[in-house]
């Protein structure tokens, strides 16, 4: 927790956002965090565990096409949610709903 709050603070001082990576359970804003990156949230139906703490400062990753139609369908409306290749190739795969 120190460690996150010393790199929260340094980001904010240089003017940037930072974000939590994953760990839906754990509540980043208390550290100061400014969003969330969500990877595969639909598919371990941990979206909503993410919005309580960020509301509409999530952004959903998945990375198989059903989880991100599911994921489309459940969250898309108040969320971004992109489809990525796994390895995250600057040729690969890129969608949104």
């Amino acid at each position: 927790m120190a460690y996150a709050r010393l790199l929260v603070r340094r980001a904010h001082d240089a003017g940037l956002a930072v974000g939590q990576k994953n760990l839906a359970g754990f509540d980043g804003t208390k550290v100061s965090y400014d969003f969330a990156v969500a990877e595969e949230c639909g598919r371990y139906r941990e979206c909503a565990s993410y919005v309580r703490h960020y509301g509409r400062r999530v952004l959903a990753v998945e990375y198989r096409r059903r989880d991100f139609r599911w994921t489309c369908r459940h969250v898309g409306a108040r969320l971004p949610v992109e489809l990525r290749d796994l390895d995250l190739s600057p040729t690969g795969v890129r969608r949104w709903c």
